[in-house]
């Protein structure tokens, strides 16, 4: 298959019913976490780059990335073993 742009990336994900406030929090925390210089320079020096981002931009970013890898996976006619 041609045309296959492939990254990695890790997130935070939280129950599906945690409260909005609750997500809020966490997500400031995070992002701010991934603004400070010394964890900047702990995850680039292992390859990763620090993004961060809102709850919204997380969940597109994985539906985008199921699309992506199930038409992957069909259209190779990939099979589990």
């Amino acid at each position: 298959m041609r045309d296959v742009d492939t990254d990695i990336w890790y997130a935070l994900y939280a129950p599906a019913e945690t409260p909005r406030d609750v997500v809020a929090k966490l997500n400031t925390a995070v992002n701010r976490s991934l603004k400070d210089p010394a964890t900047i320079d702990t995850l680039t020096k292992r390859g990763l780059q620090p993004t961060g981002g809102s709850p919204d931009d997380l969940a597109t970013l994985t539906r985008n990335d199921l699309e992506r890898w199930t038409k992957v996976i069909r259209e190779a006619k990939i099979q589990p073993d």
